[in-house]
């Protein structure tokens, strides 16, 4: 992960990346919060053995999660019961579970295209993230090219 995360390829980390960029230790450590029941008292973020969760995540103004979806919240796809207690530096929240303040969405701002996800957005025949990130690596490729 660090080191594509040295590079401007774009890039969506799904579920267990989030976890690396935030806890891992090549990055100023953030923290990782265990067991997301323990502090909400429900578990929203994971459904019945074998089927994805759905919940409602408000995405940051201007952020790339915003831009991807082009809405100001999003039906998310999830299977998790950790997140992200504190964002290490660098790192930006930008999707956050409605009504609870979860972090469900990361990113890094000067990176052209690299967000984290503890949803799934491959889950979703509708999402438009995977869609931006396939037209991020067209545009790169281009670039590259030209």
């Amino acid at each position: 992960m660090a080191t594509l995360m040295a590079t401007d390829r774009p890039a969506i980390g799904i579920t267990s990346p989030v976890e690396t960029v935030t806890s891992g230790p090549w990055i100023e450590r953030g923290e990782l919060e265990q067991h997301l029941p323990d502090r909400i008292g429900a578990d929203p973020h994971r459904g019945e053995p074998g089927a994805f969760a759905e919940h409602e995540v408000e995405l940051a103004a201007g952020s790339l999660a915003a831009r991807a979806v082009g809405a100001p919240c999003a039906t998310v796809h999830s299977f998790h019961h950790q997140g992200v207690r504190r964002l290490p530096e660098g790192l930006r929240a930008c999707a956050r579970a409605v009504g609870e303040d979860t972090i469900e969405a990361v990113e890094d701002p000067p990176h052209p295209f690299a967000l984290g996800a503890l949803s799934h957005p491959e889950e979703d025949e509708w999402s438009a993230v995977i869609g931006a990130l396939v037209d991020a690596a067209r545009h790169a490729v281009a670039s590259r090219a030209g």
